[in-house]
């Protein structure tokens, strides 16, 4: 407390103004006993940090997750005996038997054997199943087993599912009568052909 008294009266000093008698306490230097203590700002932790992100911020390593998972990504066409033919996206692991399954399956009359179900898919190529009653040719290639029904004879039309000799006399009355067939769905118009029937057929006609 003394300490201070006289510091104060040493800083202090009297000046007269001019036309005044009395004298003004003037401080030529002010003392400050103030202590001041230097702010640390603390340290801040990942939590911290994700805080100051927001709440719709992605932090890096999960959009470079999602970016390695996007290039993963490939497209596979599968047609044939497969029930949904069609394009699917796979995994870059998956095999030929998961895009079966995501087809739906084998039809009835796929060939299970011609394709290996064991071989890995690839981006942007296309798989076909194969009917049983597809042959190939010496050639490697198959030919098309499909019965063309303006050039077919009566034993040729009688192989076909549900064509007795008298449906099969009745395409051929109908050829001689009206000329060729234009469209499958003609086939029709062949007395005692619906279109359940036809249906059984329109895989294995053509024209």
């Amino acid at each position: 407390m003394c300490l201070g008294a006289v510091l104060l009266l040493y800083g202090a000093r009297y000046v007269k103004t001019a036309g005044t008698e009395d004298a003004e306490l003037v401080f030529g230097r002010a003392f400050d006993f103030s202590v001041s203590v230097p702010s640390e700002e603390p340290e801040k932790t990942g939590q911290d940090a994700e805080a100051r992100a927001g709440p719709g911020s992605v932090p890096s390593e999960t959009a470079a997750e999602s970016a390695e998972d996007e290039s993963r990504r490939i497209y596979v066409h599968i047609s044939g005996a497969v029930r949904n033919p069609g394009v699917y996206e796979m995994g870059e692991n998956d095999r030929v038997f998961h895009l079966i399954e995501k087809a739906g399956g084998f039809t009835e009359e796929a060939d299970r054997g011609a394709v290996n179900q064991a071989a890995y898919v690839h981006d942007g190529e296309q798989i076909r199943i194969p009917c049983e009653y597809e042959v190939p040719e010496e050639d490697g290639e198959a030919r098309d087993p499909r019965i063309n029904i303006n050039l077919a004879g009566r034993e040729e039309l009688m192989s076909l599912p549900g064509i007795g000799a008298a449906k099969a006399e009745a395409i051929l009355e109908y050829r001689k009568k009206n000329g060729s067939f234009q469209k499958p769905e003609d086939l029709m118009n062949v007395s005692g052909i619906g279109e359940s029937l036809f249906e059984k057929l329109r895989d294995r006609i053509r024209i």
